[in-house]
């Protein structure tokens, strides 16, 4: 499975990333670790997860041990990951990214 990123999901992880960082380089690097887990769990099963939006298209999985959720669309050979949203933020943003 093969994932890709929306130039704004790459946009969220960088931005989280660096608010990690500035405050723990271990923070900043654990907080990599449990995407790249979660990236890992939707690679098993991206159909298992959620659906977040009113057509069932975007699926939605939660990160590990930091207040985040990955927003994807899965199809049959890769996945496209939309946002990585801080779940107590802008609710929705990452809608605009689908259409």
């Amino acid at each position: 499975m093969k994932f890709h990123f929306h130039v704004g999901a790459r946009r969220d992880l960088k931005q989280s990333y660096s608010w990690y960082q500035k405050h723990s380089d271990r923070a900043a690097s654990e907080f990599l670790g449990e995407v790249s887990a979660t990236l890992d769990k939707i690679s098993n099963t991206p159909g298992n997860f959620h659906p977040v939006n009113k057509q069932g298209k975007a699926r939605a999985v939660r990160v590990d041990r930091y207040p985040f959720t990955l927003i994807y669309l899965p199809s049959a050979t890769n996945v496209i990951i939309i946002a990585v949203a801080h779940d107590k933020r802008r609710p929705e943003y990452w809608q605009r990214r689908i259409d």
